[in-house]
């Protein structure tokens, strides 16, 4: 199989001069990696779009030239590489595991140029095969190969084989191994677990990965969807080479939301995208059969609306907003269109633009803009805070400051909030809420004690606040390997976060009860 090439430009990596240094990008089983040019050229000057300097900057035409040539050397190499190689074999790693007596399906997708011997092997840590199978594989178009296995061991390093034995080209399109007791492709374990902590809402598809994520390719089957990648954000999807499968479309997140009983939340995409595409979304999840895209839910098997009621236009686009979704100008605009265009297929839907609050910054040459022009369409604004960005953990008396910071920073910071929106014009006489929709440490990290006493102070404080606060709601990002559930390769436990909030959902949609005030101790309850 000979991977895509590409040239690429990390936008995060941009020296402060705007220098941004040129990388190839190639591609392979829907994995890739990067290799530095080390050419250098103005960021203004890259056109993102044909992957060339613009003509305009002095050097264009050279840069252009020794890219392309190195693109071709590159590109020699691996088709050199991929004539000789009859083998794939996926590298040990705890990733893949089998827990023995459980069921399991592989599946390949597999095309060649002649009659071709496709073999998957599964072996064991220490080496020993504990599966095989051999296909015969007509040339033409893709085919799906595909078996079950029942696994004879327990196993966290096992490595897979795939097998060419025949003289010709073949290409292996995508691999995969699932355990056949699954949940719309998410592990059961770890769906229990999220029920148990009983979420009153779930956010997707998430914070910044919204911003490139395209619904519509989630209708597909699985293996089919385009991939998610080339993000330019090296922090996004950094333990899968900038790559995502896209394994989880709108029917598996709504099918997820009615298991637990939370309600479902979506970011819809601004960047580089249209507004008539997250209007789409909209008649998908809420339309009835007199609209298009609610007739192709319907036609996919879900009769009844989704009734998704909360929609957020777009995320974080003030640091990482592309194409016309770019400066406080281009993204009121975009607003504005993306509103219009969702609430005109689903009047009743409430809309959260993108604002700018976080650690104290009202950051008004932002939100007064976009609050001014985007006001009739507004429900809530958007706060995100991240308490180790602005205070790292460097001394033992700083656990002391972040266990105690939902009261000494967070609260101070939505009341300043609070206060804020209730001076702008658009707000008078009309009832604008605030969603808390990002909380945490920090993202990225394992769960931990001092996360757990943090988590605790957090919960507490909003239960007490809440409702003076005017919250819409509050998400907690996030819950699996990042405070709340640590999943392992065969299992999965509550860490201490997340036996907070087992201990905490029992406050849900519950009614405040007035205590007195203790002086050393954090008090709060609900009937």
């Amino acid at each position: 199989m000979i991977p895509g090439i590409s040239l690429f430009v990390f936008k995060n990596k941009v020296k402060k001069n705007g220098d941004a240094k040129i990388y190839i990008r190639f591609t392979n089983n829907r994995r890739c990696s990067y290799i530095c040019t080390n050419i250098t050229v103005p960021f203004k000057y890259w056109d993102v779009r044909h992957q060339r300097v613009k003509p305009s900057y002095r050097s264009a035409n050279a840069i252009n030239m020794l890219l392309e040539r190195k693109l071709s050397e590159l590109r020699e190499q691996m088709m050199v590489k991929a004539l000789h190689t009859r083998h794939i074999t996926h590298k040990q790693a705890k990733s893949l595991a089998v827990k023995k007596g459980d069921v399991y399906e592989f599946r390949i997708w597999a095309k060649t140029s002649s009659q071709q011997s496709i073999s998957f092997r599964m072996y064991d840590s220490s080496g020993k095969k504990i599966y095989a199978k051999r296909f015969k594989v007509q040339p033409g178009d893709w085919e799906l190969l595909t078996d079950e296995f029942t696994a004879s061991v327990t196993s966290v390093n096992c490595k897979i084989e795939i097998i060419i034995q025949d003289p010709g080209h073949s290409w292996i399109g995508a691999v995969s191994l699932m355990p056949l007791n699954n949940f719309h492709g998410m592990r059961n374990d770890v769906v229990e677990l999220l029920k148990k902590l009983q979420p009153g809402c779930l956010r997707f598809p998430g914070g910044c990965y919204a911003e490139f994520y395209s619904w519509k390719d989630g209708l597909l089957s699985v293996d089919k969807r385009a991939p998610i990648y080339q993000t330019g954000l090296d922090f996004l999807l950094r333990d899968t080479d900038d790559t995502d499968n896209h394994e989880i479309g709108i029917d598996e997140f709504i099918a997820l939301c009615k298991a637990l009983g939370a309600e479902p939340i979506i970011t819809a995409r601004v960047s580089e995208n249209s507004p008539h595409d997250a209007a789409d979304w909209v008649s998908y999840c809420n339309g009835d059969l007199s609209s298009p895209w609610g007739m192709v839910r319907i036609e996919r098997g879900y009769q009844q609306p989704f009734n998704v009621r909360w929609w957020f236009v777009g995320n974080e686009l003030y640091s990482f907003g592309r194409g016309l979704a770019t400066g406080i100008k281009g993204v009121s605009e975009q607003s504005i269109l993306f509103s219009k265009a969702m609430k005109g297929v689903d009047s009743s839907i409430n809309l959260v633009p993108c604002t700018q609050f976080g650690n104290g910054n009202i950051s008004a040459n932002w939100n007064s803009p976009l609050l001014n022009s985007n006001g009739q369409y507004t429900s809530a604004v958007t706060a995100h805070q991240y308490m180790l960005d602005p205070y790292p953990l460097n001394n033992k008396e700083d656990y002391s400051f972040l266990i105690n910071s939902p009261d000494l920073v967070t609260l101070p910071m939505l009341r300043s909030i609070r206060d804020y929106i209730d001076t702008l014009q658009f707000i008078q006489g009309k009832k604008t809420g605030i969603t808390f929709d990002e909380w945490n440490t920090r993202w990225g990290l394992k769960g931990s004690v001092p996360m757990g006493l943090y988590v605790a102070r957090m919960l507490n404080m909003l239960c007490r606040e809440g409702n003076k606060l005017g919250l819409s709601m509050a998400c907690y990002f996030m819950p699996v390997n990042e405070g709340a559930i640590k999943v392992d390769p065969l299992d999965s436990k509550l860490d201490p976060a997340g036996h907070v909030f087992d201990l905490y959902k029992v406050h849900q949609r519950n009614i405040l009860l007035k205590l007195q005030k203790h002086h050393a101790v954090d008090i709060c309850a609900s009937k």
